[in-house]
């Protein structure tokens, strides 16, 4: 609490009570200014400045905040959504298209690998051949030679053949076929379809042609 401050007149030389000197007038005027300076600095002057200083920093501080969320929202808006996960509807068409073709795949690869092995089986045959005539030829009958360069020129086609293009043809089917089984295997193996919705699916499949 503010204590307050009287100051007393003093009486002129004249002695006349209650009348003051020009004097004393204006040495009035000055306490009474210096008198609001002391008022000023009284503790409750002190405290409502403090107290408008702590509004001015916070109403600041709320100010940096606010621009910094509404940056951040800006930055995230300018950021791209991630692609929405497939329907469960492609997805089974998908996978179900792709073991189709895994089965396709399939058994052309094993067609291949069939042509394959007919031609090692052939190229087989014909060096054991081959050995067996080398072990009786009469290099002196024509017949007997005319024959084995006949068995020998069929066992160089059927070489030729195991080593060109019956062997390219087997092992590009059966890369093919290792392709699409990884693939169905990352994308549909244990997936828990729905199996009415399966069913539903598969009986009106329409799937790409195979390329």
């Amino acid at each position: 609490m503010a204590h307050s401050i009287k100051f007393l007149l003093p009486h002129d030389a004249s002695g006349q009570g209650g009348r003051v000197s020009l004097h004393a007038a204006r040495w009035w005027r000055v306490c009474r200014k210096r008198r609001g300076r002391v008022l000023g600095l009284s503790p409750i002057g002190r405290r409502i400045a403090a107290e408008r200083a702590e509004g001015a920093g916070r109403r600041q501080f709320a100010g940096a905040l606010l621009a910094a969320l509404l940056a951040a929202t800006a930055v995230r808006a300018q950021v791209p959504p991630p692609p929405a996960p497939p329907s469960e509807p492609a997805e089974i068409s998908a996978c179900l298209c792709l073991q189709q073709l895994v089965a396709t795949l399939s058994a052309e690869m094993n067609q291949r690998k069939q042509a394959l092995d007919g031609v090692n089986r052939q190229l087989a045959d014909l060096d054991a051949q081959l050995t067996q005539a080398r072990a009786n030829l009469n290099v002196n009958d024509p017949d007997a030679v005319a024959r084995y360069k006949a068995v020998l020129e069929r066992r160089d086609a059927a070489y030729r053949q195991s080593i060109g293009p019956v062997h390219a043809d087997a092992t590009q089917a059966t890369a093919r076929y290792n392709e699409r089984v990884n693939e169905y295997n990352a994308r549909c193996a244990n997936r828990p379809f729905n199996s009415a919705l399966v069913a539903d699916i598969q009986a009106h499949l329409s799937c790409p042609p195979i390329r």
